[in-house]
């Protein structure tokens, strides 16, 4: 939830066909996209504190509430409600989440480590020895896990796979772990700050949370929260943050009521008490290789398996499991023994794409080795190469690559491993790509391009290498949209000057007869509009 995204291209078209700044757009009633069982931020019962908050905001911009309910963990979430129309705003994203355009944030929160009150650990710091003899549950992708990592506690953490689809998986709530500490079976878990503070506050459970923001100047722990709408709704934007101000007590006394840990936040709409970090200074990314999890075999599990499978267990998704634990004894016993690892036996992941996206190099290449399908996508339509891509992970990218991955495979996603890398990595990854053959000029089936993406994205560097390396300046999607016109949609001088000096054709026009130039003057964006031959800049 907390990795920061960008912009995709789609958000991008939606520019080039919103209204001229200035159109008003009623926006009777608010339509929320809302999950519908991941309390106690949002339920279908309307009893998390984002449904409270929901109401109150459409009091006061003098409408009434409707939901469309769609689980907010897993891919797809913006694809599949802002940008399908299902509704207009995301409740609870961070405040620089790039694939929408947010709101002023309106608080910020922390993660959280929880404990029984009457354990009374010492833990002054994510240092602290008690930490390491801890039985202590972590998310899968959090950056809490993360920080834990960096300081060595590793060996007794206990993951929770979390790709949560609350219509279907309520076992796998993201509140579990939460609760496995109030019961006993658990001695502590990080989590978000709002779901221990509730758990704390309203459910009175005997928990102490000591928060994370200032125990590690690494990882960023601490995340102002705003609300996210289509970046084309601008005057939308401006009236949630009129509401959010007009507002203000009744959200404070909201958050204060369901427990959230408040973070004191001078740009937020409400501030806390909580000590705040303050900027991150720029830290070399540890490589990860420093921090990928050694494989371990557990003779126990390993038993505890076999118990299970005669007992009657699916194989593939005792499978599943196994490379969830790293424990390549479990992963060899199970192939051995009818598991498919092609088998999508996860919510969204066989196991080579489980490997993969838990940075498991020694499993990955256990299965390839083993006859797992190298390209077979998840139901997102992400190949296994495409989620290493967007993980970063080089070593990852490189087994998968030996192994004869499709490098321009696009699929129903509309992602192929160099669109991921644009917009979700670096120029090391983009160069990874193209120097192994990536094709600079593969399109997805709306015609998008690796240069639509560079241009959307604003990476400079990625542009002017996908340009050296062959890319066409002047290709075009199926809406007639060049990368020239993107960039004149959302003032993006840099691209547009080198778009140019690479030969873009400035007179070029799309489906709609628009040249970039028109564009440019529509959105009333002077420096393009200057450089393509409109008015004087300034």
């Amino acid at each position: 939830m907390f990795r920061s995204a960008f912009k995709t291209l789609a958000l991008s078209t939606a520019l080039l066909a919103a209204a001229p700044a200035g159109a008003v757009e009623d926006i009777a009633p608010l339509r929320v996209c809302a999950d519908p069982g991941n309390p106690p931020l949002s339920d279908n019962k309307g009893e998390g504190f984002q449904n409270k908050i929901a109401e109150v905001l459409a009091k006061g911009l003098g409408t009434t509430l409707e939901y469309y309910w769609y689980p907010y963990y897993g891919r797809g979430l913006v694809r599949n409600t802002l940008t399908a129309g299902k509704c207009d705003v995301l409740m609870d994203v961070p405040s620089d989440f790039e694939m929408a355009l947010t709101t002023k944030p309106y608080f910020k929160s922390t993660f959280v480590l929880v404990h029984r009150s009457d354990r009374r650990y010492e833990i002054g710091s994510l240092d602290a020895p008690v930490l390491k003899t801890l039985n202590i549950g972590v998310l899968q992708s959090s950056p809490a896990r993360e920080a834990l990592r960096a300081h060595g506690v590793l060996e007794k953490t206990k993951v929770q796979y979390v790709n949560f689809d609350s219509n279907s998986s309520t076992a796998e709530y993201p509140a579990k772990q939460v609760q496995a500490v109030v019961d006993g079976t658990l001695d502590a878990a990080e989590t978000w700050g709002p779901i221990g503070g509730y758990y704390a506050t309203r459910k009175k459970a005997p928990l102490t949370l000591l928060p994370m923001n200032t125990l590690d100047d690494g990882v960023p722990l601490e995340f102002a929260i705003s609300l996210g709408v289509r970046r084309a709704d601008k005057d939308l934007k401006q009236r949630l943050d009129r509401a959010l101000d007009a507002h203000r007590d009744e959200i404070k006394a909201i958050l204060v009521d369901y427990g959230v840990p408040l973070v004191r936040c001078a740009e937020c709409v409400v501030s806390g008490d909580l000590p705040e970090h303050g900027p991150y200074t720029a830290i070399e990314k540890a490589h990860l290789d420093a921090r990928r999890d050694a494989p371990q075999s557990s003779p126990s599990e390993l038993a505890a398996t076999k118990s299970r499978l005669a007992a009657g267990a699916d194989a593939s998704k005792e499978l599943v499991d196994a490379v969830l634990g790293n424990d390549p004894d479990r992963v060899r016993y199970l192939l051995d023994h009818g598991a498919d690892p092609d088998e999508i036996a996860g919510l969204d992941y066989n196991a080579l794409q489980t490997a993969v996206r838990e940075g498991h190099l020694a499993i990955a290449e256990l299965l390839l080795e083993r006859g797992a399908k190298i390209d077979l996508p998840d139901r997102s339509g992400w190949s296994p190469l495409t989620s290493a891509v967007y993980r970063n992970d080089a070593e990852m990218i490189d087994l998968l690559l030996r192994k004869g991955a499709d490098k321009n495979r696009y699929g129903d996603s509309g992602w192929s491993p160099l669109a991921v890398a644009i917009t979700y990595g670096d120029l090391a990854r983009v160069k990874q790509l193209v120097d192994a053959g990536a094709d600079v000029n593969a399109s997805n089936n709306a015609g998008y391009t690796p240069l639509m993406f560079a241009t959307a994205k604003r990476a400079d560097d990625v542009l002017a290498l996908l340009i050296e390396r062959g890319a066409k300046v002047g290709a075009a999607n199926r809406a007639g949209i060049t990368s020239l016109m993107l960039a004149a949609a959302e003032d993006n001088v840099a691209a547009a000057k080198r778009l140019l000096a690479a030969g873009a054709d400035a007179a070029a026009r799309g489906a709609d007869g628009r040249t970039a130039l028109q564009i440019a003057r529509e959105k009333r964006n002077a420096q393009v509009e200057a450089l393509l031959g409109g008015r004087p800049n300034g």
